[in-house]
This record gives structure tokens, sequence and C-alpha cells, in this order.
């Protein structure tokens, strides 16, 4: 009995979208029909799945075996990268919404029906050149305009999946929601966030138009069970666009100098270990989540250095205190260069296994060894002005520098320069780079008086080059 093929509805098999089932026997026990997963358009790769139908339902749904080999119906609902033709220009990737498809018997061929940002147009289904995309590629578009000759179809999936999907998901790679990170790592120019797309309700055959925006957050805070930022909500579908959550200040007394600081970081706080740790049903009251997960990753951090084999001296803990500090310092930066999104990632270096922490420890054991030169050199070395790159062991406290200063820093590209390496204390980097990635070395031409008054009282003094 040759087989007989069925286009079926989401939810047929363990899939998120529309499928094609063939059967090759008769009824079970139960009168119900076996119906196997046909391999086909988005599902070629998937694994076999059956499913037990009434061939009452089935009946109605038959389809060709051309067209369910052909696949093109099972894209129905899903975004897609495809090839198209530009008017009076050449074939270039494009990006879609599939809404409904229709197959042609006589050129045994399926096409589809394509939302391009609000233009609907049938094309013609070519496996070679279509592909399903999850809908954070379809909102980011990697690939969009690009010459299907200069980039073929092998390399625009390793594109979407390898470099972007993974990065935005967080596959053997940090996640990260930053756009900008995301389409630079792929060669592609920034999106604009606000622009509206449309989207498919497969359940419902509504089309909803939201931001670029929505998809990325809702994809990224939402589906990846990560804590979204202070008044951002969701509803229970992609679907659902919520009123964002009118922002209630929970410290009202906090002087504005110190919001800057990522609501409650104040300069105190930071000066002391003991600020790590916070009682944690306040810390979740009183800051932004991000703040106390940070504060929390620090925390545990601190704990893991508990049980480690670290040499215990005033250098060694002078490291890691600097090195948090450093950390930490990250909140204003990002804060005055409203890079919100990079404050979501301070969190991750505090391990003690994270490649930036790692060096630390390398430098710590070294400095035991030579602890007993070090301490003859130091009281030996009883100099008021010390060269770049010395540091005082007395000047390791941190000190937030008020935004007003950060403002009027001379740059280099767009970061701006690190103004403990202009002081007497030098910065702790190493082989001409700062610590915080952030900020980099250089010698200005001139400085602002702000800028310098803030190095002398807070840093020691100026640089012996710099005076």
């Amino acid at each position: 009995m040759p087989p007989s093929y069925f286009y079926l509805r989401p939810s047929a098999f363990n899939l998120v979208g529309f499928a094609y089932g063939k059967t090759e026997g008769g009824s079970t026990r139960g009168g119900k029909v076996k119906v196997k997963l046909v391999h086909s358009g988005r599902w070629v790769d998937e694994e076999a799945q059956t499913a037990e139908w009434d061939q009452d339902e089935l009946t109605p749904r038959a389809v060709s075996g051309e067209e369910a080999e052909d696949g093109a119906g099972t894209f129905v609902g899903s975004a897609i990268c495809t090839s198209t033709v530009r008017p009076g220009g050449g074939r270039v990737w494009d990006y879609g919404l599939v809404v409904g498809y229709h197959w042609k018997a006589g050129q045994s061929r399926g096409w589809l029906d394509v939302n391009f940002d609000g233009t609907v147009v049938s094309i013609m289904y070519d496996s070679a050149s279509t592909q399903d995309v999850a809908v954070e590629v379809y909102a980011l578009r990697p690939c969009l305009g690009q010459s299907t000759s200069h980039l073929m179809a092998a390399e625009v999936k390793a594109k979407h999946e390898k470099k972007l999907y993974n990065r935005f998901i967080g596959i053997n790679i940090t996640a990260t929601r930053d756009s900008k990170v995301l389409l630079n790592a792929v060669g592609a120019k920034a999106v604009d966030e606000s622009k509206i797309i449309p989207l498919l309700d497969i359940t419902s055959f509504e089309v909803t138009e939201v931001t670029i925006r929505h998809i990325l957050d809702f994809v990224y805070y939402k589906e990846g069970g990560r804590t979204p930022p202070t008044g951002m909500s969701f509803g229970d579908t992609i679907f659902d666009q919520m009123v964002p959550e009118a922002v209630i200040e929970a410290r009202p007394t906090v002087q504005e100098s110190e919001l800057a600081l990522s609501d409650g970081l104040s300069d105190s706080e930071d000066e002391h270990p003991s600020a790590l740790t916070p009682e944690l049903p306040d810390s979740q009251q009183l800051y932004k989540p991000v703040v106390h997960d940070t504060l929390v990753a620090a925390a545990n951090f601190l704990g893991e250095l508990r049980v480690s084999d670290l040499p215990v001296s005033s250098e060694s803990l002078a490291e890691i205190a600097a090195w948090i500090d450093d950390q930490l310092e990250l909140f204003s930066v990002f804060v005055t260069e409203e890079k919100l999104h990079g404050i979501q990632q301070i969190k991750e270096p505090f391990s003690v296994s994270h490649e930036s922490f790692i060096r630390v420890h390398q430098r710590i054991l070294r400095q035991d060894v030579i602890a007993a030169v070090k301490l003859a050199s130091t009281s030996s070395n009883g100099r008021n002005h010390q060269t770049r790159g010395e540091r005082n062991p007395n000047s390791e406290k941190r000190v937030a520098i008020p935004i007003e200063v950060r403002q009027v820093l001379p740059k280099q590209g767009n970061r701006p320069i690190c103004l403990r390496y202009l002081s007497a204390q030098g910065c702790r980097g190493k082989n001409g780079n700062c610590v915080i990635k952030n900020l980099c070395h250089f010698k200005p031409a001139t400085l602002p008086e702000i800028a310098r008054d803030f190095i002398v009282k807070n840093y020691g003094g100026l640089a012996s080059d710099m005076e």
C-alpha cells in the first residue's frame, strides 16, 4: 500500500509549527492511524517522530507526496532569510515572515507568501536559499542586503547560528543583549531597535507589529530566565506588549551624584569589602536587580577566595581589593557612556576561574615570591614623588570619579583616559593597557584643571612627567 501524505497543524508532532506527515499502514486497535513525520522543509534535520490521528481528521488534509517532500508549507508562521531580487538590482539576502503558502501542482513547486516589512509578496520556495531563522536573528537581520554571490547560503547560516545566535543566547560564550556588539561581531551595521516589524501568532494567525527592542528583550530576559532591568515587564507571550512600569525611587534621600553610580553604589560603601555582603532582602528592595546580582556575585567570589590557597598579605589583599574596585568602577563608566546593557555583564568576572582574575592571581603569587625584596626596596625608598607605574600601598582606597570630571576627560577614539595612569600611583594595567577595558593610556596635550585637581587630591599627585 503506497504511503499517504497530509499537511498537519502545529502540535501534531513535538514541533512548533506546521509539518507534513505520512501513513504507511492501516489503523491501530483503537482506530487511530500512525502518522510519521516527513523530514522536509524546516524539519529536514529533525529526529524521527510518530503521532496517532483519527482517519477522519486526516482525510481532509491530504496532499501529494511531491508537496510533502518539497516542504514549503512547513515555513508558515516562521521567520526566514531568503534571496530576493531588488528592482533594478541584484539578488540579495532579505528577511521576512511567512504568512501563508500555496502549492502549484502544474509546476510541482511550492510558493511562500512572505511579509517583508508590511508588504506581502509571493516567492517561489527554494530549499537551497530559504533558511528558517530564530526570531532574534530575524529582528537583527545581520545579512540584510548582502549579495548572494558575495555571501553564500552556508556562510549566511554560519553567521546566523555560530556568530550571532550563540553569542546572544550564550552558547560556549558569554551571552550579550547589546545589539551593536552582536552585529559588529558579524560585520553588520547597527539597527534601530525602535523599528517596528511584523510577527505572526501561529495560534490565532494574527499579525502583530512589535519593535525590534521588544523582541530582543523578551527573548533575552523572559525566555532566557534573566532578571530584566527595573521597569521592564513582559506578558505571557512575545505578542503581548506591556506598558513600561513606573520606576519608583526606593531611596528618595540619596543624593543625585550617588544615583549617577547606578542606584545606590556610594563612595563609602565601595571602600569597604564588608559592603559586598549586603543583607539580601534589603539589597533586593533598595537596588536595581542588576546591582543586587552583581553584589551577590562579588560576595560569592569572596567566599571562594576564603577557601583558596592564595597568600594572605597586605599586598595580596590590596591587589584583590583594587581588582574588585576596578570591576565596580565599570558601573559609573557604563552609566556615563550610556551603555546600560554593558552593566548586565559586570558580575561575570567575579569568579576565580575568570581570565581577568587569573592574571591578578598570578601577580599575587609573583609578589609572594619576591616579598622580602619588595619590602626592603619599599623601606629604602622614601621618595615623595613617584614615577608612573609605582604604587603607594597606602593609596589603594577607591575613589569614585564625579560625572563632571568624566565629562571633560580627554579621549582617544571613544575611550576616555585613565586618571590613575596620569597620577603618581600609576595604573595597575600591563603592557600599556588599562585594567578597565573601557579606558585607555596616553599622554594628553592638555589636561583640564578640574581633572588635574582631582588627581592631586585623590591619587597622590600627578606623575613626574605630567607635572
